[in-house]
């Protein structure tokens, strides 16, 4: 599975790489009309790549930036579960009293939430809804199924709507990877951020499955508890990073408002340093968050 997976990934990367565009300046199915609002819209909201240089000041703001480590921190705990579920939800359906196979059959609906989940926050957050809200949200399901698993009677069948309920926490992970995009500016910070944030999926992949030891078989509490537990904990650093932002919206809102003001007015300095000029969201007065 993993082969057949990682394949079809390696076909669509090398499309994406022999076709997808660097930028908007490249794009042939944009004429120019097209490119001169694209760049106005990626100034107001601050999205430029900026110049593709290495820069080490930007490294060293990388790592300390509050928002990096409550990202991170955020990551670990919302990927542990998942990385659980994904592992060990065969497991824990048999252990209610079904068959090997009844149990891979009744696992189907995980990846049914899981995609409907992810898929309802996509267009949440298109229609303008809070991402941190909508995270604390997602995450609300987990918990009950947390606590379904973790203190219903052995054998109870309120276990299996637990194991459904829990894949709503794989969604977001997707908004944070958004979160990630929208409010760290800079080349090296952004890739260095990217970077930080799949490293703490890559640990909450190796803690997740440790849970479950061999001692605590065939009910694996400690396990699920800590599900139950991760949650909790992702929705107060979600609501960290919210506080975190509107803070620093707040002491930016006066160059901001100036910045945009010069964007209505046509002038283009504005527009041209946001996507030549290689600022972080640390070093950029006016710069805005997303939350």
């Amino acid at each position: 599975m993993f082969v057949a997976v990682g394949a079809a990934n390696l076909c669509i990367s090398i499309v994406v790489l022999l076709f997808l565009p660097d930028n908007a300046e490249s794009a042939k199915f944009l004429n120019e009309e097209e490119k001169a609002i694209l760049r106005t819209d990626l100034a107001v909201d601050q999205g430029g790549a900026g110049v593709k240089v290495f820069k080490a000041s930007s490294l060293l703001e990388l790592f300390t930036d509050l928002q990096i480590w409550l990202l991170f921190l955020l990551t670990l705990l919302i990927s542990e579960p998942s990385g659980v579920i994904t592992t060990f939800s065969s497991t824990i359906i048999r252990n209610l009293g079904y068959n090997s196979k009844q149990s891979a059959l009744l696992g189907m609906p995980s990846g049914v939430i899981s995609i409907l989940s992810t898929l309802a926050c996509t267009f949440a957050i298109l229609k303008g809804f809070p991402r941190w809200l909508s995270i604390c949200i997602l995450l609300v399901p987990a918990i009950i199924g947390g606590g379904l698993l973790s203190f219903l009677p052995k054998g109870a069948k309120g276990g299996l709507a637990g194991i459904y309920l829990i894949n709503t926490c794989v969604a977001p992970l997707a908004l944070i990877y958004s979160w990630l995009g929208g409010n760290v500016a800079g080349y090296t910070k952004k890739v260095g951020a990217n970077a930080v944030i799949a490293i703490a999926f890559g640990i909450a992949n190796i803690i997740g499955p440790q849970t479950f030891r061999a001692a605590n078989a065939p009910q694996y509490l400690p396990a699920k508890i800590t599900l139950f537990a991760v949650d909790g904990g992702a929705i107060v650093v979600a609501v960290l990073l919210r506080l975190l932002y509107g803070y620093r919206n707040r002491k930016t809102a006066v160059a901001r408002a100036a910045q945009l003001e010069g964007l209505g007015e046509g002038h283009t300095s504005a527009t041209d340093s946001s996507l030549t000029v290689d600022l972080t969201d640390g070093k950029n007065p006016a710069f805005q968050y997303k939350y």
